[in-house]
């Protein structure tokens, strides 16, 4: 659907509802959505630790191929 229908659909829509609540979750949603595009995440010292170890994992081939987590998954499953 093109954009501009798209707004001018949820405009209509929002002039029309008398929600309070469904009015507050689109205003909260815009904010995120504005808030999100402003921010960049900045990771902490452990989320930085997390990612440096699994890079070292990877380097030194200890990881599983999609398929065979798969494998695994479907083992513990049926325990």
């Amino acid at each position: 659907m093109d954009i501009a229908i798209l707004k001018k659909k949820l405009i209509d829509k929002i002039q029309t509802t008398k929600s309070n609540a469904l009015l507050e979750e689109i205003n909260l949603l815009l904010s995120l959505e504005e808030s999100s595009e402003n921010d960049v995440y900045q990771l902490n010292e452990e989320e930085q630790n997390a990612i440096a170890k699994g890079r070292e994992d990877i380097k030194n081939g200890r990881y599983l191929t999609d398929k065979e987590a798969s494998e695994d998954i479907q083992k513990w499953l049926k325990k």
